[in-house]
């Protein structure tokens, strides 16, 4: 009987949702590349807690994260809750390969994961040598050599343009993981993506991250052939990302999936209907049983 109870509380216990710090633990052993700002582009300047510091463990007193190590790759080997780096948030160390050299990175944000990487390649695989055209609204890239926190090589793709999948690689300034997609006028632009949010669940910023599936972004098929009965009209409201009153909760999230926002719950009085305040843009509206109805600003 008290092995049993003994059995069952442990099978309670292990069902409970993990810590930060238990959760941090399934990261001992796992490979990662050091990334810093994009790939060979570490950090020049560095606050606490901003992708790319890292740092020779024996060197305390250098404060910058080292060109040198940009592009290096290691095995984590500890977890730490009060970071050397001045900032709150938790630190790892990296055992680098080949010189066995200790170095601390502040946050998982330094960091690709080997793991992540394969999680993403195999969710784009299916794509390799097939178009896919933009959902939701303008999509916004980077050239390979841009830079998103200084708007350098921006590239905008319209809302239904068709791109093809192009390559996965290492950095990006708002995520490790890019993903590349080469337009019809042959530039390529890249993506930050999460295959795996166990690989982000250390940030202070957000907490878990959702995975990415293409899906999020893209039509798998010429948008057109897939809804038929779209009128033209709606097609061009589509195109430039607009709203108007009528349109279906699917039209909507063609038109603007990136910029929708849920606003507030609505209760219709008159019409004793139920329903959410929506915003997209500049754009603010009501949907009420899958429609919208109105538009409230």
């Amino acid at each position: 009987m008290v092995l049993a109870a003994a059995l069952v509380a442990g099978l309670l216990v292990t069902q409970q949702p993990l810590s930060d710090a238990e959760k941090a633990q399934t990261w001992i052993g796992e490979r990662v590349v050091l990334i810093g700002e994009g790939k060979g582009s570490p950090f020049k300047e560095i606050a606490g807690g901003l992708p790319g510091c890292f740092r020779p463990k024996l060197k305390p007193q250098e404060r910058l994260p080292n060109a040198e190590y940009a592009g290096k790759a290691g095995t984590i080997t500890a977890l730490g809750d009060k970071s050397p780096f001045g900032n709150d948030g938790r630190y790892l160390e990296i055992r680098l390969d080949g010189t066995q050299e200790i170095v601390e990175a502040c946050s998982e944000s330094s960091l690709g994961f080997f793991t992540e990487r394969e999680a993403v390649e195999r969710l784009v695989a299916p794509l390799h040598g097939k178009p896919v055209w933009v959902r939701g609204g303008e999509l916004i890239l980077y050239a390979p050599d841009g830079d998103p926190r200084k708007g350098i090589g921006q590239i905008i793709v319209s809302n239904l343009a068709r791109v093809q999948f192009s390559r996965v690689d290492w950095g990006h300034p708002f995520g490790p993981i890019t993903v590349y997609w080469r337009l019809d006028d042959g530039r390529e632009g890249g993506m930050s993506s999460v295959g795996d949010p166990r690989f982000h669940r250390l940030s202070t910023s957000g907490g878990e991250r959702a995975v990415w599936k293409p899906t999020d972004d893209f039509f798998l098929e010429e948008p057109r052939k897939a809804h038929p009965k779209w009128s033209a009209a709606i097609w061009d409201l589509v195109a430039k990302g607009r709203i108007a009153v009528g349109m279906t909760e699917d039209i909507i999230d063609a038109a603007c999936r990136r910029k929708l926002r849920y606003r507030d719950p609505f209760i219709s009085v008159e019409a004793g209907s139920t329903g959410a305040i929506m915003s997209c843009g500049y754009d603010e509206f009501l949907v009420e049983n899958g429609r919208v109805t109105r538009f409230t600003k």
